[in-house]
């Protein structure tokens, strides 16, 4: 059975560092036009209260229409974990 835990302070900023290192895929959803995209992209820096990502590129690129302070999701594998985290851009 799949163990559902909330991970808080360092622990997070632990592991989106070595996602960091290890240049781990995640996906990132967001609402546009009332409709739900998702785009790959790799975290690539992480401040104090930021998280800054580029986005990878697709078979078909397309646009990535998100706003300033839309909220997001962003899930990754790592290991035998996935972890989903919610972000304002």
């Amino acid at each position: 059975m799949n163990e559902v835990a909330m991970l808080r302070g360092a622990e997070v900023r632990n592991i989106l560092q070595t996602v960091i290192g290890k240049k781990v895929p995640a996906i990132m959803s967001y609402l546009s036009k009332g409709k739900w995209h998702v785009a790959k992209v790799r975290p690539t820096n992480l401040g104090a209260n930021r998280l800054a990502v580029c986005v990878l590129p697709g078979k078909k690129p397309h646009p990535i229409n998100v706003q300033v302070y839309q909220p997001v999701g962003i899930s990754l594998k790592y290991e035998y974990g996935k972890f989903i985290f919610e972000a304002k851009v």
